[in-house]
């Protein structure tokens, strides 16, 4: 029987990309009070590229390939985040990617499709929704780890045998992206 360890949410490493140091902070400081305690940053494509070992370091070495989900901001200085999502998909198709942004998602929907990410987040979002979204991408990441055959939808079942559909489930070529007043 072949077993492997699943890391715990403390355990995950999670690269957090965005221009702006503020709210470079601010989403560490969030994570860290979600209880994640291994996070990175970078201020620009090309560090963020280091770190997810895309490139090599400036010692020749190349990055951590250790990590388990990036938070990428839309618009960095040096190169975009629809472009380093795609590089990442290049290499590695299941690291969960959430894009970050001051755009709506109707102004961004086709390049977020083309580039493959999991999730998109508005500025400003609230410390509870990119919580609850890393936890859910890193969940569904663990569990098509633990076991592949699993669906892709994540479903709870009510006493009244209702369907509750949760942010980032396929519904019919529909992708939920958000609550809708819940």
């Amino acid at each position: 029987m072949k077993t492997q360890r699943i890391r715990l949410h403390e355990e995950k490493t999670i690269l957090v990309v965005d221009d702006d140091s503020f709210v470079l902070k601010l989403i560490e400081r969030i994570l860290i009070d979600s209880g994640f305690k291994q996070i990175k940053t970078a201020s620009n494509g090309k560090k963020a590229l280091k770190h997810l070992g895309l490139i090599p370091q400036d010692n020749g070495e190349t990055g951590d390939t250790e990590i388990d989900l990036v938070v990428l901001d839309v618009l960095l200085p040096d190169t975009n985040g629809f472009e380093i999502c795609k590089q990442i998909r290049g290499v590695n198709r299941e690291m969960p990617v959430i894009l970050i942004s001051g755009y709506d998602i109707e102004e961004v929907q086709n390049k977020l499709i083309e580039c493959g990410a999991d999730d998109f987040l508005k500025k400003p979002f609230s410390p509870a929704e990119l919580s609850t979204r890393v936890k859910m991408l890193l969940n569904r990441k663990k569990k098509r780890a633990y076991d592949p055959d699993l669906a892709e939808t994540t479903r709870v079942k009510f006493n009244m045998n209702h369907n509750v559909p949760f942010i980032g489930d396929n519904i019919d070529g529909y992708i939920i992206i958000d609550s809708l007043g819940w």
